[in-house]
């Protein structure tokens, strides 16, 4: 059976391979003729065309492009809706806003300012060591907002045309706007691919079956080989062996490290000496506070530093972004004059507490600097902006709290009953387990274990289906906790949970018996 499973993910993946088993697409030889070209074009013209792609491997690239397009989600930087969304986001806005400001005034610090060239020059010597060298912060620097921050004002966002009785089980959670949730029928739909049954998965299997681990390695050659994306999103989702894993998180992102992109980070690296951001130093004190004291990840303290700083700067970023949620500011001397109005930070990203913990995985991953940027931002731009952002978005960390709280009622009622009776309530347990990603709180591998499924799937569902799954696991111990400390301390060491068992249980109710 297992030899029969290992077949049948190999064959997933060879139909997605561009140029090998064909089945991916048609020839793109049969898509040349347009609506108004059709019959013009000779075959032997379009052989000759397709010949051509295929030898240098455009045929591919044109496939990868289309199944990227294909999988575009829309975009946030669209309108919001819903009014009392609006309004959530508006109030939401304004409270960052004045709390940068805040800073500036108590640290007499400008938002920004440009370098003179001796000090652009000396810093540009730092650049190497920018962890070392650039560790002296003003006191009273603190972060603009924490997770704890981000949960109690989502959990207050109120609709006013739904009238709300609290009396009912179906509204005893945090979260009682309707947004876009999904049923368990439809969610085991969504990751089938999951159903321990079925197929076998890295990070289970692989720990009683060698040879599935040897098979696997030699189907995720195949699959770099091939160059297509969608080939290692069907991958991936099946976990990734750890010295393929750079490669087939850059390929399934659509990542390509050629000399444009580089040149790219280059010019980031250059507007990060040029100009002195007050962004700079919260970022660089939340790496201080977080990554660089954990024993995993404070080698990559320099590294993380030239990340996040050329993160801040990248205006690509502003497009996962609403425009009412992106912080204005003004050019000095043309205050109020909106020709002279500009998005700060230029990215419009303004980091919480523990923000440079979602870098640290890639730290691994990559040898050098540009190369983590890359996949980061890419990885950032498709997911990991939906977790700080108010939004309706069915990824949005509003709608992620609720599915999370409708999965747990629904498959765990008496844990969620019990909870709820003794003032515990579930979501404020795991908030920021799912504004994290887990990362920083799950063990290295897991991590990946977990964000190679995401990468896969195209999807942080997983999120509420691992919490409501640590929550299950632990339910024995729960169900004796009588106050919000005791429950903190039950789910205090999730560090080493198996991660893919645990959502395999929240989805299917067992796991892969290997």
């Amino acid at each position: 059976m297992k030899r029969a499973v290992l077949d049948e993910i190999s064959k997933k993946v060879g139909a997605f391979s561009a140029g090998t088993e064909g089945n991916y697409s048609h020839s793109l030889a049969g898509t040349l003729p347009c609506s108004d070209m059709a019959g013009k074009v000779s075959p032997a013209i379009a052989a000759i065309v397709s010949h051509f792609l295929q030898r240098d491997g455009w045929e591919t690239k044109v496939h990868n492009a289309l199944f990227l397009e294909t999988c575009r989600k829309p975009r946030d930087s669209r309108d919001e809706e819903l009014q009392f969304m609006k309004d959530a986001l508006a109030a939401w806005t304004k409270r960052i806003l004045r709390s940068i400001n805040a800073m500036c005034t108590e640290l007499s610090l400008p938002l920004a300012r440009k370098r003179s060239s001796q000090q652009a020059v000396l810093y540009a010597a730092k650049w190497d060591t920018l962890g070392t060298e650039c560790g002296s912060l003003k006191p009273g620097l603190k972060p603009v907002y924490s997770p704890k921050d981000f949960y109690d004002v989502i959990t207050n966002i109120k609709n006013p045309n739904l009238c709300v009785d609290r009396g009912t089980s179906a509204y005893w959670g945090m979260i009682p706007v309707e947004v876009d949730v999904k049923a368990i029928n439809e969610l085991q739909q969504m990751f089938k691919e999951l159903d321990p049954s079925r197929y076998q998965h890295l990070g289970i299997d692989d720990y009683v079956m060698s040879e599935f681990e040897n098979e696997h390695q030699a189907l995720g050659q195949r699959v770099l080989r091939s160059g297509s994306v969608a080939a290692a999103r069907q991958y991936v989702k099946f976990g990734c062996p750890m010295g393929l894993r750079g490669k087939l998180w850059s390929m399934a992102l659509g990542v390509v490290f050629d000399d444009f992109q580089l040149s790219y980070f280059d010019q980031l690296r250059s507007s990060v000496i040029e100009y002195d951001l007050l962004m700079d130093c919260i970022m660089m004190q939340d790496i201080r506070m977080t990554s660089a004291n954990d024993e995993h990840f404070f080698v990559f303290e320099d590294v993380l530093h030239q990340v996040v700083l050329a993160l801040l700067r990248d205006v690509h970023l502003t497009d996962c972004k609403q425009q009412t949620t992106r912080l204005k500011s003004y050019i000095r001397g043309h205050l109020g004059s909106t020709d002279f109005m500009v998005t700060y930070p230029p990215s419009g990203v303004v980091p919480f507490y523990g923000f440079s913990l979602y870098v640290t995985p890639f730290c691994y991953l990559f040898k050098s600097s540009p190369e983590i940027y890359l996949c980061f931002s890419a990885f950032y731009q498709n997911h990991l902006h939906r977790l700080h952002n108010i939004s309706s978005h069915c990824e949005s960390i509003v709608s992620l709290s609720r599915q999370f709280e409708d999965l747990l009622q629904s498959e765990n009622w008496p844990l969620f009953q019990h909870l709820v009776s003794v003032g515990v309530q579930p979501l404020k347990l795991v908030f920021n387990w799912l504004m994290q990603a887990f990362a920083g709180l799950l063990d290295s591998f897991q991590t990946f274990l977990l964000w190679d499924r995401i990468i896969g799937f195209d999807s942080l569902l997983l999120l509420p289906l691992l919490a409501v799954g640590i929550l299950s696991f632990r339910k024995e111990s729960l169900m004796q906790v009588t106050s919000v400390a005791q429950a903190e301390a039950v789910l205090s060491d999730i560090g080493f949970v198996q991660v893919i068992p645990l959502i395999q249980l929240a989805l299917f109710g067992r796991v892969s018996d290997g």
